[in-house]
């Protein structure tokens, strides 16, 4: 005899595997789902891989571990059928890329290495308790970025583009999405809110949306780490406007980090044409049509996701705590663009 429990196991694992067919990766679905949907995915995991053409997503779902635990509340699988039935077609699908950006798609040992010193300079910066010195070491690993680049902007017409996806954890995922928004802009990427409980993505070349992903990771906790400390956030807690003061700040934050990458970018190709001998022409095409370059760049991703997202909206999000804003700022300016420095976090 077939137990309720049974057919709402059963229903649920149906469920995922539409959900897959949808184009929702195992990752996602934890992230939107909670932990306890795990065993179900598992589960569903079997009946996933034939039926998705995306290479990307079916390793993902080949490649899941056996859960620690296998009990589900009742009330637990009810909440994850009741959301898996509401859960949105991902039309980044067809551009998906894997996990490890680098390795995954095709990247040439040039970028692998470029993307390896860039990673070095942020775990410097993170290293450091001075935040000057961590400041120069997060420009650096922009200008870095930008220096690479230039040759690619100046020579491709539009590189492939790829979808990596990134989980943003409540509260304020909105504000959070701002700043990621704000990294792929100075980086010839767009982003999108693809699901309300912080399943997002970034659109543009691999080795650009490998730079955004990493880049975002560092700055996102550096922010949740001054938002928390700051000298206004215990002003906030005595007035009781602590949430006004976080989306404010927050805001603030990442408009500041825009402004600080463009100047990155504009030293990178300052660098560029310092280090190397060109002939007039070729230095005023770097010093000229460089920006214009990464901006075309920038419209060729907001285009492809138009294009994939034919019915998208925008929301306006407001800055009412002149103490968020202030805060917000100053810690901008202290980042190290790439994660928190010595007991940042402890």
């Amino acid at each position: 005899m077939t137990s309720h429990v049974d057919e709402l196991s059963a229903s649920v694992i149906d469920a995922v595997v539409t959900a897959a067919q949808y184009g929702w990766s195992p990752d996602d679905l934890c992230h939107v789902l909670g932990a306890y949907s795990y065993p179900l995915i598992y589960r569903a995991s079997p009946h996933v891989p034939a039926r998705i053409t995306s290479p990307a997503l079916r390793k993902a779902w080949l490649q899941l571990e056996a859960p620690q635990e296998n009990f589900i509340p009742r009330d637990k699988m009810r909440a994850i059928m009741k959301e898996l039935m509401h859960l949105p077609r991902l039309r980044d699908t067809e551009l998906l890329a894997g996990g490890e950006l680098s390795q995954a798609d095709g990247s040439s040992d040039k970028q692998d290495k470029i993307r390896h010193k860039v990673l070095g300079l942020l775990r410097k910066a993170e290293s450091t308790s001075f935040a000057e010195e961590a400041e120069v070491l997060i420009s650096k690993a922009q200008s870095l970025q930008q220096k690479y680049r230039i040759e690619d902007l100046l020579t491709v017409d539009q590189p492939r583009l790829i979808s990596h996806r990134v989980h943003v954890h409540p509260p304020y995922i909105k504000h959070q999405v701002t700043l990621l928004g704000t990294i792929a802009n100075a980086n010839g990427c767009t982003t999108l809110l693809i699901h309300e409980k912080g399943l997002a993505c970034i659109i543009g070349a691999p080795e650009d949306a490998a730079h955004c992903a990493d880049l975002f990771s560092s700055l996102n906790r550096q922010c949740d780490w001054y938002m928390r400390n700051s000298e206004g956030a215990e002003f906030a807690r005595a007035t009781q406007t602590t949430a006004a003061y976080r989306r404010s700040f927050r805001l603030s934050y990442a408009a500041r980090i825009g402004e600080l990458l463009e100047l990155a970018n504009e030293d990178g190709i300052e660098e560029k044409l310092d280090e190397s001998p060109y002939c007039s022409h070729h230095a005023e095409l770097i010093a000229t049509q460089t920006l214009p370059a990464l901006q075309a760049r920038t419209d060729h991703a907001e285009e492809t996701r138009d294009r994939l997202f034919p019915n998208l909206t925008t929301s306006s999000l407001s800055m009412n705590s002149l103490h968020g804003i202030t805060d917000g700022i100053t810690a901008a300016d202290k980042s190290h663009l790439g994660g928190p420095a010595t007991g940042i976090d402890s």
